[in-house]
């Protein structure tokens, strides 16, 4: 990976500050009727993208990608399991490339009103990235530690239908670090849990 700045992010900060006050919130506060573990299984897919500014964005661009993920109730929270891709376009000085970050993770629930729910959460996992380069002039391929901190936005549409608009910051481990704020929106359907499945996870 090309050079990247180090210096402290108030933004990150900030962000990780929000997440950290709305888990503690959705621990102590009111919730949602509480659920069993593994009792159901939700499926989602969004469209994903980074957002706004770092000193990233002066080596690369990431452009869109999506995410798809499986989550399942857990007591206090939710698990889950998924994977975003991004395509992220170089300037002249570094190549493009395809990423994709494979993760497991866990979100607390606070109840609002109107039947919307709220999930700040963590997540973490590792980012395989693919470069754009000719065999055997570049290290065509990377795989480092990363971890973000969310918050998730679900919006009731239809039945067992919801919207879900999801914002971040995405920080992967290379030997100088990015910070990488993102965001996603799509859709979630909830299904019973398969018996089978229950039993495995329990």
């Amino acid at each position: 990976m090309g050079p990247m700045s180090n210096r402290p992010s108030s933004a990150r900060a900030f962000f990780t500050a929000v997440v950290i006050c709305f888990s503690i919130s959705a621990a102590l506060g009111p919730r949602p009727a509480a659920a069993a573990a593994f009792d159901s299984l939700t499926a989602g897919l969004a469209y994903a993208s980074a957002a706004g500014r770092s000193e990233y964005s002066d080596y690369w661009q990431s452009g869109n990608g999506a995410e798809a993920f499986l989550s399942t109730s857990f007591y206090w929270g939710k698990v889950r399991l998924g994977a975003r891709y991004l395509f992220n376009a170089g300037t002249t000085a570094t190549l493009d490339y395809h990423s994709v970050f494979m993760y497991g993770g866990w979100s607390a629930q606070l109840g609002l009103p109107l039947a919307l729910s709220l999930e700040p959460g963590i997540s973490v996992g590792g980012t395989v990235m693919a470069f754009d380069a000719d065999p055997g002039t570049h290290n065509r391929f990377e795989t480092e530690v990363a971890a973000e901190i969310f918050v998730r936005l679900g919006i009731p549409v239809y039945g067992r239908w919801q919207l879900a608009a999801t914002g971040g910051w995405n920080t992967i481990l290379t030997y100088h670090r990015i910070d990488l704020p993102f965001f996603s929106i799509g859709v979630s359907r909830e299904l019973s849990m398969p018996g089978w499945i229950r039993g495995f996870l329990e």
